[in-house]
């Protein structure tokens, strides 16, 4: 009984032992090799090391069909052209339960199917399935289970559907599905209820619909791009918050971006970007918080940004930019401030900026610049922090920046360019002399007061570069804005007693009271808040003291600004009408 004992235990040691091998793997590179490995490996039903399937006359599998496990990666073809050339399916692999490192298909252009991989259930790592040309059929993968990683579905041209893939439900890592050109839907996936990584769908020419993610609940993050036969996100509607980033970029045939409608905050960044037949932001509604950048750029057709009803926090940057039939912003939700830069760029069809009247504050700079049609800024006028620079560049037809009015401090530079209708800077009169670092003003060839208060009081104790040329004259060089800020004070006419106000808050009306040096044409243009001018009077007055009252009977109450000029004098203050 003892020996009977023995030798079984023996038994036992030697099968167990013999049904591992190859510890530093294998690469299968001829026929050959494939044929012989049972009798090279006798009882071998567990690879230990990595194994390379690739070959010019490779053509089944079947010699491998003892074993169960890789220990290791499996690769079959490689990065180079033209792998297994003779290979169509990888029948011979049926016994395969396991595979604890990665499965790698790459470029094997006539496998058409995966038929062999019947009873795999398990991937310890990535899944990658790459650049296989006329891989039509990834049905055998449907006892697959577990993903311990990624999945990559990329360059497979022919592949029309991802059934096959129905028993996974989670994937511990990211998905890329790219550069699928045949495919029509994600059928396969409709069990997968959440992606730990980043959810990539790009570049799948004939993908039309989303809606087999209907179990989707979670993601890291989502980019989904150059998909240009998607009209719509239908099928994300499980989606109720994104810890990382959401980016639809260059789907061409994309009309609406319903489907994200639940979504009621984005961990880091919102991208809307060349969405060439976009024609608003019907979708994004619920999202409360975007706590870094919201780009919306390249949208051709989009005509409003309305959509973002709910949106009260943005930690970033808000970039709208070139969207070429853009005319208004829209009510951009209740946001109050943005972490980041403010820049309106490029929207050659913008008439002004309303939709930005919330906005107070701006954690960097604000920059307004090549919107073509721009006339105004009306929709900035409550704006009084600035933290970084202020420019104001290449808007061929703005002739306004009142709007500024509010603005009493900025971080950086004041850059004023190339506005070709740009008459004044009234609306920069407030901003602190002591907040400008350095101050460009040029080629505004109607530019022709520069004397208001904030631009004289930093000329008058520059601390950094001062560059003003090629304006009107008036405001041609330095020189000249300075003599013309001789003659300018916010609160001194000529002396400071010499310009009263009374009564300020007023009911009804306001009398603006002042001495004239010598007789001429006096002019008071009133603004609202907005920096809508609501009515001029205009005076030839005499030498002495002199006075012009505003009748404000049928303006609403608020906030109102006056611009004084006689002949070469110019003062600027707020009116409190209270009703």
């Amino acid at each position: 009984m003892k020996k009977l004992t023995t030798l079984v235990l023996v038994f036992f040691i030697f099968a167990t032992a013999s049904s591992q091998c190859l510890p530093d793997g294998i690469n299968f590179t001829t026929q050959e090799q494939i044929d012989s490995f049972q009798t090279d490996y006798p009882g071998c039903t567990e690879i230990l090391g990595d194994v390379v399937i690739n070959g010019d006359d490779i053509s089944n599998l079947t010699g491998l069909n003892t074993i169960n496990t890789f220990n290791g990666n499996l690769i079959v073809g490689g990065y180079s052209n033209g792998n297994n050339p003779l290979l169509t399916n990888l029948n011979g692999l049926d016994n395969l339960v396991t595979i604890n490192g990665n499965l790698e298909i790459i470029q094997s252009h006539s496998l058409i199917s995966l038929t062999g991989f019947e009873n795999l259930t398990s991937i310890g790592n990535v899944l990658r399935l790459q650049n296989n040309f006329s891989l039509t059929d990834i049905s055998s993968l449907s006892s697959i289970t577990a993903i311990g990683a990624d999945i990559n579905i990329y360059g497979n041209i022919s592949l029309e559907s991802l059934t096959g893939l129905e028993g996974i439900t989670k994937i511990n890592g990211k998905i890329k599905i790219d550069f699928n050109d045949a495919l029509i839907n994600l059928s396969g996936l409709q069990n997968i209820d959440s992606v730990q990584g980043v959810f990539w769908l790009q570049l799948n020419e004939s993908l039309s619909s989303l809606q087999a993610l209907s179990n989707l609940v979670y993601v890291e993050s989502l980019s989904i791009s150059t998909n240009n036969s998607l009209v719509n996100l239908s099928g994300l509607e499980g989606l109720t918050s994104i810890d990382g980033y959401i980016s639809v970029i260059q789907n061409s045939g994309l009309l609406s971006l319903t489907g994200l409608e639940n979504i009621d905050s984005i961990g880091k960044s919102l991208y809307i970007q060349s969405n060439n037949s976009l024609p608003n932001l019907t979708g994004l509604e619920k999202i409360g918080i975007i706590s870094e950048r919201l780009w919306i750029t390249n949208n051709d057709v989009l005509a409003t940004i309305s959509g973002l009803d709910s949106l009260s926090i943005l930690g970033g940057e808000l970039l709208i930019q070139n969207n070429a039939y853009l005319q208004t912003i829209g009510q951009i939700g209740s946001i109050t401030e943005t972490g980041g830069w403010l820049e309106i760029y490029g929207n050659t069809s913008l008439l002004d900026l309303s939709g930005l009247e919330n906005i107070t504050t701006i954690g960097a700079g604000l920059k307004i610049s090549n919107n073509d049609n721009l006339q105004s800024i009306a929709g900035v006028e409550n704006i009084n922090s600035i933290t970084g620079p202020l420019i104001i560049s290449w808007n061929n037809n703005l002739n306004d920046i009142s709007a500024l009015l509010n603005t009493t401090s900025i971080d950086g530079i004041i850059w004023i360019t190339d506005n070709l209708m740009l008459t004044s800077l009234f609306g920069l009169d407030n901003i602190d002399a002591e907040s400008i670092s350095e101050l460009y003003i040029y080629t505004n060839p109607n530019l022709e007061t520069c004397e208001v208060q904030s631009i004289c009081d930093y000329l008058s104790i520059p601390n950094g570069v001062v560059e003003i040329n090629d304006n009107a004259d008036g405001c041609n060089n330095q020189d000249e804005v300075e003599y013309a800020c001789e003659t300018v004070s916010i609160n001194n006419f000529t002396h400071e007693s010499e310009l009263s106000i009374y009564p300020n808050p007023f009911t009804t009306s306001t009398t603006i009271s002042y001495n004239l040096q010598k007789p001429t044409t006096v002019q008071i243009s009133i603004f609202n808040h907005l920096g809508k001018q609501v009515e001029v009077i205009q005076q030839n007055q005499s030498t002495g003291k002199q006075q012009i009252t505003w009748d404000a009977t049928g303006q609403p109450s608020g906030v109102y600004y006056f611009r004084m000029q006689a002949g070469e004098q110019v003062a600027t203050g707020k009116l409190l009408l209270v009703k």
